[in-house]
């Protein structure tokens, strides 16, 4: 009986018709992003910036000249009754002007969070480098996939 429907699961399920968005194929993978300029958060233009360059194509003649200008705050919503913050909300602007065939056109995406302050100062650290990096790995996909829309 388990057999049976481990093998009517795999029928069902194996042409699901799931395509990536994404998919590296020579048409979307063709591209290269060249990072002229880095203003801001060092940790988050670092991220971005080599997750970029894992995504170009590096004999590509496409090429994308990119400056970007990230900003990192993090806001406090609410304290408790003897003035210690409960909860923040951390926000990262970013300006991505990338130079395309003569053109300059800008980009500008936005990533918040809200949380809960962590009295573990060290937990804290690590959960922020942690939100960084997701957010950087987030700008990133959103500049690529609206590079490959240009081409």
């Amino acid at each position: 009986m388990k057999n049976l429907f481990i093998l009517i699961f795999l029928i069902i399920f194996s042409s699901c018709g799931y395509n990536s968005v994404l998919k590296n194929t020579s048409d979307t993978n063709d591209y290269k992003v060249n990072i002229i300029k880095m203003e801001g958060d060092r940790q988050i233009n670092d991220i971005i910036k080599k997750q970029l360059e894992l995504q170009s194509n590096k004999n590509s003649k496409k090429n994308f000249d990119v400056s970007l200008e990230t900003d990192y705050n993090e806001t406090i919503l609410s304290k408790n009754t003897s003035g210690a913050i409960t909860n923040y909300q951390i926000t990262v602007n970013t300006t991505f002007k990338v130079n395309f065939k003569n053109q300059s056109i800008d980009f500008n995406f936005d990533e918040s969070l809200k949380m809960k302050n962590i009295s573990d100062s060290l937990e804290k650290l690590s959960y922020e480098k942690n939100i960084k990096y997701n957010f950087a790995s987030s700008l990133a996909e959103k500049l690529i996939t609206r590079l490959i829309s240009l081409q």
